[in-house]
Order: C-alpha cells, then structure tokens, then sequence
C-alpha cells in the first residue's frame, strides 16, 4: 500500500498559501503560474481554513462589479475543504479525489497546517506504478526467476 507522505516532495513544491484577509487579487496574481489551480487560505496561526481556485476568484469579481479589488480570500474561499494527512492511503484519496472530482487536495498536519497539495495525476501516477510493481512480480513468480 502506498501512503500520501510518498508524495509529499512534489506536493509541497506545488503549495501556495495565502491569508485569509489577502485581497484576492493577491491570490489571482499567484494562481496565475503555469499549472497553479488552487491556494490554500490561512489564518494568522497558518491552519488551513479554506481554498480559493481560479473558478472561485472569476465568481467573485463577477458579483462585485463596483469594487473587485477590494474583495478578500475569505469572501471568495471554499471553507469546507476536503484534505488529506500524510499518513492516509493514496488509493482512499485518489477515489474521493475521483468521486467529487477534485484536481487537487491539501494535504496537512494534524493541526491542519497545510504540508502541500496533492495533484490528481501524481496519485494516479504513483497508483500506477504501484500496479506496474505488482504485475512484474506476477510475471516473475509464473516464469520462476528468483525461485531456483
């Protein structure tokens, strides 16, 4: 079994966060990188408290017309996250991640402070890999190399 912490690497190089008092602005600035789909919102301890993604900040200065710049990430914020802890099963995560279709989930720390964010295909990737492994080693044992 594979567990979300085998990810942490790339999750962690793909984590941006951002106050929850930030204007959002700020967060499309940084959404604005090749391949940036989510921020993680923080509050002044750094615990998660929410995410903002690209579709959340074209929402919000949708409906604020008059002033967008003026608008927070904790206007614009999904507060009920679904996340992940390092420890948890990359296939328990990756079925939720498919279920709810998610791109990417946070994963965190047992005080919920944001670690990185897991990409969809990394899991998929190492999902893969992991079914790769297990058929080699089937294809080994049938051919009986190792067992002389």
């Amino acid at each position: 079994m594979r567990f979300v912490e085998e990810l942490l690497p790339k999750s962690t190089a793909r984590l941006n966060t951002i106050g929850q008092r930030a204007r959002l602005v700020e967060a499309a600035d940084l959404l604005s990188g090749l391949g940036k789909r989510m921020i993680v919102i923080c509050d002044e301890s750094g615990r998660m408290v929410g995410v903002v993604t690209r579709t959340d900040i074209v929402r919000q200065f949708r409906l604020s017309f008059e002033r967008p710049d003026a608008a927070t990430c904790a206007t614009a914020m999904t507060a009920d996250v679904v996340f992940c802890y390092p420890s948890d099963p990359v296939s328990s995560v990756w079925e939720t991640m498919k279920e709810l279709g998610l791109n990417n989930v946070p994963i965190v720390d047992a005080s919920h402070h944001p670690l990185g964010l897991l990409d969809a295909r990394d899991a998929l990737e190492l999902l893969m890999s992991e079914f790769e492994l297990e058929e080699q080693m089937i294809i080994d044992y049938v051919a009986g190399y190792g067992y002389h």
